[in-house]
């Protein structure tokens, strides 16, 4: 089992301007359980390759199998309507029919993910699966760095009952590598979330 993409590299929302390249994506980070889903047999595992028991079903529409990496959420945190938000949010996928991506972009699986199925838009941050009202896509988001770090300092204080906790930054043209252990494929990964009792950001 390959280890997720994982941003090791925080930085605080008041350097995001003067760090971050202008050609990056930019995503948000949502409060959730980091899983990986295997849509041909089903099964699901956390970050440290644990398997976990989660009833729901992903069937790719275009005849493929993939092996999904994505954030989890149990419904504990609220969206931006107050509603409280359930679902699989995925943001990368790591194989197709089998074969590890090794080699691509961060663009290019996007790319892939985008191609899966006929994606809605949900709201500003999510695309939404046409079918599975539990399934999303996390939106590459076109807006400046200086309203990226407004936004951080606007997000909810202590920030847990809200779904979003910051931002990912990611180099388009990082290519994945077979990865020797959890940070492997860190590099061209930046994260900023808002300070809490556990992180400093």
């Amino acid at each position: 089992m390959i280890y997720p993409l994982r941003p090791k590299n925080a930085i605080e929302p008041k350097f995001i301007g003067g760090i971050v390249p202008d050609h990056w994506l930019i995503q948000a980070k949502f409060d959730g359980k980091n899983m990986l889903h295997d849509t041909a047999t089903g099964k699901w595992w956390n970050r440290h390759k644990e398997e976990r028991p989660i009833d729901m079903e992903i069937k790719p529409s275009d005849g493929h199998n993939y092996l999904l990496n994505g954030e989890y959420m149990t419904g504990t945190m609220k969206d931006d309507t107050g509603q409280n938000f359930k679902g699989f949010i995925l943001f990368d996928v790591l194989s197709m029919d089998g074969s590890l991506l090794i080699g691509s972009s961060i663009l290019e699986r996007y790319h892939l993910m985008r191609s899966m199925c006929a994606w809605g838009i949900h709201n500003e941050y999510l695309y939404a699966h046409p079918r599975n009202p539990d399934l999303f896509l996390v939106r590459n988001l076109d807006i400046p760095l200086r309203e990226v770090m407004d936004r951080m300092n606007t997000l909810p204080e202590d920030g847990k009952q809200h779904y979003i906790e910051g931002y990912v930054f990611k180099n388009p043209h990082q290519r994945m590598v077979l990865p020797s252990g959890e940070y492997a494929n860190s590099a061209g990964l930046l994260k900023s979330r808002i300070p809490t009792k556990n992180y400093q950001f």
